[in-house]
């Protein structure tokens, strides 16, 4: 902020006048005083006349400040006053998530020494460890930034170089010094490209040296659009467009359903067909037990059951017994009603989410089921 004798519109194609606009691009800052500035009588032949000027400027990185020119005092020059806006808060939204921080091995392995000596049924096996897991895991609401671009500050003020120049060039008239602006214009879209294109190169390669295939394949997703979530506000189906929330979950399980009954004895696999009623299956000795523990990966998902195979791994070496048990039991009962359910989740093949053909269901089984399929096959 000062007097820098430089009235941006009078002296718009002088040397100085270019002299602040390269300033201002060179350091991506915008002027906000928008008034004269400067106000003086002057005598002329035809008599006295004011002479207005806006010499007084004020250089800002921030567009949303405004620049209020106020009365003289003691000066030919105007008092001028800013006012810088707050920054608005990021675009955030809220979800809910289980706070797996707090569900550490050794607490999770004293509340079940605690609690699994009453335990002789599956039920209640089920049920101590949901309780458990939502005593040791509470559900809390956190806030997330909405996605955003790939952006860092040398390409944030790239940018701003770029549309501040782009913003003079249409405005310049001398065709010469257009075109060479115009040079300029270019050289920094291709700077810019080049930045951001070195950014996610050097994101990636970062991601895909990782041992974790999870760190390796998400990039690639980001890229082809495939795992970015989006929300399900609308579904296509026969022709019609259902927007009623309260509908949605109902038409996607009846699609999946109606996909199921629609399989005929000649789709199906052979070993299905031959399968008919219940077949008594072998004792599982302890050690086969605990080696289809050992083989489930420890995913956070879990089925109606409630309880996740991360927790079901932490207590194995102390439950081995107990699930012995009922692994018995069942082999010598039947399979239990709830293991024959799970807990489908419709994901999306495309990016389009509207039509629900474009839907793959994922189902989520029991936790325990999931280990005595291990142990059968």
């Amino acid at each position: 902020m000062g007097d820098f004798n430089i009235d941006p519109i009078r002296d718009k194609e002088s040397p100085k006048g270019r002299f602040l606009d390269d300033l201002m691009i060179d350091n991506s800052l915008v002027q906000l005083v928008e008034e004269p500035t400067r106000k003086r009588l002057v005598q002329r032949e035809t008599g006295p006349y004011m002479e207005e000027s806006r010499l007084d400027l004020v250089l800002s990185t921030n567009s949303q400040a405004l620049a209020s020119v106020g009365s003289t005092y003691n000066s030919d020059h105007c008092l001028i006053s800013v006012d810088i806006p707050e920054k608005e808060a990021p675009v955030t939204k809220k979800i809910e998530i289980k706070d797996w921080t707090r569900l550490s091995h050794r607490v999770v392995l004293e509340e079940w020494k605690r609690v699994s000596n009453d335990l002789m049924s599956l039920d209640k096996m089920n049920a101590a460890l949901a309780k458990m897991v939502e005593h040791l895991a509470p559900a809390r609401t956190i806030r997330t930034r909405m996605d955003s671009q790939l952006i860092n500050p040398r390409i944030e003020k790239i940018k701003k170089r770029r549309d501040r120049l782009y913003s003079k060039w249409k405005k310049t008239i001398d065709s010469n010094y257009k075109l060479t602006l115009y040079e300029k214009l270019k050289s920094l879209n291709r700077q810019v490209n080049k930045v951001v294109r070195d950014e996610a190169k050097s994101t990636f390669q970062k991601k895909a040296t990782s041992p974790n295939n999870k760190c390796f394949w998400q990039p690639v997703g980001q890229m082809q659009g495939t795992n970015k979530k989006q929300e399900i506000k609308s579904i296509k189906i026969d022709g019609k467009t259902v927007t009623d929330q309260q509908l949605l979950p109902d038409l996607i399980a009846n699609f999946f359903r109606t996909k199921i009954s629609n399989l005929t004895v000649n789709q199906l696999p052979i070993n299905m067909i031959n399968t008919v009623g219940y077949k008594k299956m072998p004792t599982f000795t302890t050690n086969e037990i605990k080696t289809a523990l050992l083989q489930c990966k420890p995913k956070m998902s879990k089925g109606i059951d409630e309880v996740p195979m991360k927790v079901l791994k932490i207590i194995a070496i102390d439950s081995i017994t107990l699930i012995h048990k009922l692994f018995k039991e069942i082999n010598e009962g039947g399979l239990p009603d709830q293991w024959k359910l799970a807990r489908v989740v419709p994901i999306p093949k495309k990016i389009n989410v509207d039509d629900i053909s474009n839907f793959r269901p994922v189902s989520n089984l029991c936790s325990l089921s999931k280990v005595y399929e291990r142990c059968v096959c």
